[in-house]
């Protein structure tokens, strides 16, 4: 048996488990890069929520919102999106086309 031979079968077990080390490191970086895009995303909604609480009234009526919808929004877990909760609320308000009703006009 060669001396090549010898260091490649001992040094075989020591591969196998940085192979497996290596894949445990892969998941789990996958998983700690997907929770810093989560938190970077709820801070910028966040961050954009800040604007719209800034804003008087009328710019908010402007818009589609009340200062209630905001202080309702700003009371949301930090989980959720307020920004997205608004904006389905805009939604939910805004008037359907009136072309599309089965009126028969």
């Amino acid at each position: 048996m060669s001396l090549g031979h010898t260091i490649a079968l001992a040094a075989a077990p020591i591969l196998a488990v940085a192979k497996i080390s290596s894949g445990v490191i892969v998941a789990k970086s996958a998983a700690l890069g997907a929770l810093a895009a989560g938190a970077i995303a709820i801070i910028r909604n966040r961050r954009e929520f800040g604007r719209l609480a800034q804003m008087n009234a009328a710019q908010l009526r402007d818009i589609g919102l009340t200062p209630a919808d905001i202080y309702d929004a700003g009371r949301l877990p930090l989980t959720q999106d307020p920004t997205l909760a608004l904006a389905r609320l805009v939604d939910e308000r805004r008037p359907r086309d009136r072309h599309s009703s089965t009126s028969g006009e």
